[in-house]
């Protein structure tokens, strides 16, 4: 049988019920859109709110009610497309500088925070950050706290959503033990819930892997009791 040639193979895949349910999504505007932050340094305020502002021109907010009423339903009930703001790892400036903004123009925040992190005596801060990819930039803050305390985090819970961004930044691999796994998922969403006195539902593994990148890991992720995984192509329902 004589293979299909590329163009063949694209055009049986764009006649597929699932594409073309993706593209009448897109031309109808029910659709969510993820944009991830890192550090969200004072000297970009200006830039970030250009984009803020121009994303809440054209995108709705988002909260966890908001996904499980699009995915239970299949329709997108808002006017204007969904957009997640993703803000990842918990840094001082994303209270200083990023959910201010986020506020002013009306949109929720996704905040994936390394449970962890705020544990971080400040005077440790710098050395932790380097010792697990957390890259605040050394010179912001003189007094040598980068991450968010938790009186930050809880204000930001109360507008926000609070995602579990494992406990330190842990990159969960194939070969992981259960040890670090029940460490950085299990305890990492209890203490986080824990502190933050809020519920968390969003798990985010370091690099963004799909829910079964690691099926020992999803069992984790069920045990823990997320509702979602984050990944870098899409959101997924964990499934029971």
């Amino acid at each position: 049988m004589e293979r299909p040639t590329y163009e063949q193979a694209l055009r049986a895949l764009l006649r597929t019920q699932k594409v073309q349910d993706v593209r009448d999504g897109l031309l109808r505007g029910s659709f969510i859109r993820a944009v991830n932050f890192h550090a969200t340094i004072i000297r970009d305020k200006g830039k970030l709110e250009r984009q803020l502002e121009g994303y809440a021109r054209h995108f709705s907010n988002v909260t966890v009610a908001d996904l499980d009423q699009f995915l239970d339903t299949g329709v997108w009930h808002k006017e204007k497309p969904g957009l997640i703001p993703a803000i990842f790892e918990g840094f001082r400036d994303h209270f200083d500088v990023m959910a201010p903004l986020l506020e002013q123009y009306g949109l929720t925040g996704w905040f994936h925070i390394p449970s962890f992190y705020p544990d971080v005596p400040v005077a440790e801060q710098a050395v932790y950050g380097e010792a697990h990819q957390l890259h605040a930039h050394p010179d912001e803050y003189s007094d040598g706290r980068y991450a968010m305390n938790w009186d930050e985090i809880r204000a930001i819970a109360k507008k926000h959503v609070l995602c579990c961004h494992s406990g330190s930044h842990f990159q969960i691999q194939l070969d992981t033990s259960d040890e670090d796994m029940e460490r950085e998922i299990v305890q990492a969403k209890h203490h986080l819930e824990q502190m933050a006195e809020a519920p968390c539902h969003v798990y985010c593994w370091l690099y963004g892997e799909e829910f079964s990148y690691n099926p020992l890991a999803a069992e984790y992720i069920r045990k823990a009791g997320f509702r979602y995984v984050v990944g870098n192509l899409k959101v997924e329902r964990v499934m029971r």
